[in-house]
């Protein structure tokens, strides 16, 4: 073979690699599966003895103190905000995000304002025709607006499912405010880490930004008439609704992908973001304690779904190792149903088209 043969042949190869990698196309699946795979058997939840959750849930009692020491946490002694409404309601809009949804239904706006200048904006979808019961939060993650679930929020309206949208604060055009710090001067909220120096410098806690906003909406709906709640989230997302389930059993059915694990299954870099692991939250409740707050309740259902093949974080098969701890918690306490899905059908970070059909055969069930 001459020179300039090979010469191409490397090229092209490295053609083929940059355009696979950078456009997740053939062979990057292929080849990050195998990646992920190996580096996977040395994984502690792939490797070892099952690890023992703490569950402190022995009694009915306990569970609803629990809930109500996370609500007080949170918004101190008043609890569960069920009187907290948005502060503008905007009529019908249309713009470009809008405008994606404008064949499947009416849009309109809410806001919910919160100390230090945190806004948080709802987009509030109604199908045009056969409105089901059973309205939907959406909560988009830490990627920022919530156009990057267009394709979730389009097949719940093509279900007939009332849909309220929502990005994390300080992400995806909610409000960055400049907060003026007694030793750093003026920052700008970015990112979730900064809250610890909001903690810091004002006390309390920003838990309440993530959650605030959900519940907000949720007493908006119920004083329209709406009765019936489910709950899907990701990535940042998925940890919000379930922690907004754990709180709120007005949630029935809550869909957390690709959201969190409890610490003691937690590898190098899933240790990360302000919400993810502060310690006095998880003081109250850890996570499989959560898992069991979202699931509790008659009628009420959580389902877990972990990527296998994730490329940021929960990768794997560990949600397998809780799940029954889980539930047999719950069914000793006698209501409530949680499962955790592993989906091997793809690689990334998100919901798949096959969770995402899963997570509607569900709500399809309860939603007349």
């Amino acid at each position: 073979m001459s020179l300039s043969l090979v010469f191409a042949a490397v090229l092209a190869a490295f053609a083929l690699g940059m355009f696979s990698g950078h456009r997740n196309a053939f062979p990057f699946g292929i080849l990050l599966r195998l990646k992920r795979f190996l580096s996977m058997r040395n994984k502690p939840a792939a490797a070892g003895a099952t690890p023992a959750f703490v569950v402190d849930l022995a009694t009915k009692e306990a569970l609803l103190d629990k809930r109500r020491r996370l609500a007080n946490y949170i918004w101190g002694e008043d609890g569960l905000p069920l009187h907290r409404l948005p502060d503008v309601l905007k009529g019908e809009v249309e713009d470009v995000l809008s405008r994606q949804f404008q064949s499947l239904a009416t849009a309109v706006r809410w806001t919910i304002r919160m100390d230090h200048g945190i806004d948080s904006v709802a987009l509030v979808l109604t199908p045009h025709r056969h409105v089901r019961d059973l309205a939907v939060i959406y909560q988009q993650g830490h990627e920022g607006s919530i156009s990057h679930g267009r394709h979730v929020i389009r097949r719940l309206l093509e279900h007939g499912y009332r849909v309220v949208a929502l990005a994390m604060p300080l992400l995806g055009g909610n409000s960055q405010p400049v907060i003026q710090f007694r030793r750093h001067g003026p920052v700008r909220l970015q990112d979730h880490d900064h809250f610890f120096l909001l903690d810091h410098e004002f006390g309390g806690n920003s838990i309440r930004f993530f959650i605030e906003p959900v519940l907000a909406c949720i007493n908006q709906l119920a004083a329209q008439g709406v009765k019936n709640f489910a709950m899907l989230g990701w990535s940042g997302g998925g940890w919000t609704t379930t922690l907004c389930a754990a709180l709120d059993q007005r949630i029935g059915r809550s869909f957390s992908v690709a959201g969190s694990l409890p610490f003691s299954l937690r590898i190098r870099g899933e240790l990360a973001d302000y919400e993810n692991h502060l310690p006095a939250l998880y003081e109250i409740a850890n996570y499989p304690e959560l898992y069991v707050l979202a699931a509790y309740g008659p009628g009420r259902s959580s389902l877990q779904i972990l990527n296998e093949f994730d490329t940021v974080a929960w990768s794997g098969r560990r949600g397998e190792l809780y799940q029954d701890r889980v539930q047999q918690t719950l069914t000793r306490l006698g209501e409530g149903r949680f499962s955790c899905m592993i989906d091997s059908s793809w690689v990334g970070h998100g919901i798949s088209r096959i969770s995402l059909e899963h997570v509607l055969s569900r709500l399809d069930v309860h939603g007349k």
